[in-house]
């Protein structure tokens, strides 16, 4: 059974292979850079939890598959991953909890890198901008969406170590996780509309403006900082041109081909 939920994809060539991936790996690297350009981890360990995300998503196209992709479950079961994904880092390497946030992220990255190359492979055989035009929908749209909803349930527990495992803190955790299910399901819902699929990518952006503006607050709580308009307007300014302007500069650059 598992060679027959897999075969489509190695149904394909090499040359198709390494082009997806090495478009969707240049695709992350913004957000790569992003949220981790004020960490203390190594290039090597940054690719480890990139790859750890990576590793889950042929378990979630499995699970997937036994439930018929409904959409409702393919969020369960990705958010799900990730957790479990990010616990083994945090129980088994003990790894920095100030750094939960970064990891989880890390590990979002990764499954959004491995899923972007995989939906990739179809339009790739059509023609080259086919592939661009829907690698940059992703970026816009799911490769956020996957930062968001890991990145809510990476702060609840980083709110809960850092609050010395405060009960108010640990509900959070199954409150953000809820949220990033449905927040999950509700985009896969929309997009699967063409015609809102802009209400979508607003409605994400929205979501994720308001995480980067949680995580600076929680930074600036745990590293006991004083409020700096300049560094919060800097991290929003940065993110937004990420988020919006990079897409925009590789479809101009797909329209010249």
């Amino acid at each position: 059974m598992i060679q027959n939920i897999f075969s489509h994809y190695w149904s394909y060539g090499p040359l198709q292979t390494y082009l997806a991936v090495a478009f969707s790996f240049l695709l992350i690297l913004p957000y790569m850079w992003y949220w981790t350009r004020e960490s203390d981890k190594t290039r090597r360990m940054v690719l480890v939890v990139i790859a750890s995300g990576v590793i889950i998503v042929p378990a979630s196209i499995y699970l997937e598959y036994l439930v018929h992709n409904k959409i409702i479950y393919q969020a369960l079961f990705e958010e799900s991953l990730k957790l479990i994904m990010l616990l083994v880092f945090i129980y088994l390497f003990r790894i920095d909890k100030k750094n939960i946030i970064v990891y989880g992220i890390l590990i979002a990255l990764g499954f959004a890198f491995f899923e972007n190359a995989i939906f990739a492979l179809q339009p790739l055989s059509e023609s080259l901008t086919s592939m661009g035009i829907l690698l940059i929908n992703r970026f816009m749209g799911a490769t956020n969406l996957h930062i968001l909803t890991t990145g809510l349930i990476s702060l609840a527990i980083s709110q809960y170590y850092s609050s010395k495992r405060s009960r108010i803190f640990l509900i959070l955790v199954p409150v953000y996780f809820v949220t990033s299910v449905v927040l999950h399901s509700g985009f896969n819902s929309l997009v699967s509309g063409n015609s809102i699929i802009w209400y979508a990518f607003a409605i994400i952006w929205f979501f994720s403006i308001l995480f980067v503006c949680l995580k600076y607050s929680y930074d600036l709580s745990v590293n006991h900082e004083v409020f700096q308009y300049n560094k919060f307007s800097e991290n929003i300014y940065i993110f937004l041109i990420i988020a919006i302007g990079v897409p925009l500069v590789a479809s101009y650059f797909l329209s010249i081909v």
